[in-house]
């Protein structure tokens, strides 16, 4: 790969650019970075490693750098996902894979993984489900919430058989279960859930959650005020 400016020629019988391309799509970490979405998603059109990079990003000790990457990952995968589904399938595929596997690390990758379906709920729907098989497991309660919450944001009848689920996190004693269950039924619109969070509404604890685009830090109370301004909009 020749690159003139954000241009690509491709000469892919030179083993010279070849080392070229695999550079380039090693670099692109600079340009999460500078948060350069069109410019990463322009070059995974092009060269599908892109995909896998970012997946390795998703280690990062880098809370901000690995919600980016995971903010990216989805965007690259709806415009992959128009020409070459497979490709996203799999990753999909690794990322729930990861999470089963108790010797592998799985940081982000449920996350990753609702966050992928939400930008093309019309392709990727069916992995909802698999999703849905980790609440058997405690330890990821936390992650799995703010999975529902963000496919809910998108398409919330995917994710209606979590209703019950999320309301029973309401009285856990981890705060940020807490809220990331009031968030997460705010984004499911159904306004049955209206009278049990605002038992909540005095509820001080702060938490860090990831919404419109950046950690935020906020009170339960905070949340459940978004809440129920969207749940009430739903009457």
């Amino acid at each position: 790969v020749v690159i003139y400016g954000s241009k690509f020629r491709y000469f892919l019988s030179d083993a010279r650019y070849k080392e070229q391309a695999k550079e380039e799509v090693k670099g692109f970490s600079v340009k999460i970075f500078k948060n350069k979405v069109e410019e990463i998603i322009s070059l995974a059109e092009k060269d599908t490693r892109v995909v896998t990079e970012l997946q390795r990003m998703l280690y990062t000790v880098d809370e901000s750098l690995r919600w980016r990457t995971i903010e990216i990952l989805g965007k690259v995968s709806e415009r992959v996902a128009d020409k070459r589904p497979d490709i996203i399938s799999k990753l999909l595929y690794r990322l729930l894979y990861s999470t089963s596997d108790s010797a592998a690390s799985a940081w982000g990758a449920i996350e990753a993984a609702a966050t992928i379906i939400s930008y093309r709920p019309d392709i990727f729907a069916d992995y909802v489900r698999s999703l849905f098989s980790f609440f058997l497991d405690k330890e990821l309660h936390r992650e799995l919430t703010w999975a529902i919450g963000r496919i809910a944001g998108k398409k919330p009848e995917l994710v209606r058989y979590a209703f019950s689920t999320l309301c029973s996190f309401l009285k856990a004693e981890d705060p940020v279960l807490r809220g990331y269950a009031v968030w997460a039924l705010g984004e499911m619109k159904n306004k049955e859930a209206i009278k049990e969070i605002k038992a909540l509404e005095n509820d001080n604890h702060f938490i860090r959650i990831y919404k419109d685009g950046e950690v935020k830090e906020e009170t339960i109370s905070q949340l459940v005020k978004e809440a129920t301004a969207k749940l009430e909009g739903c009457l």
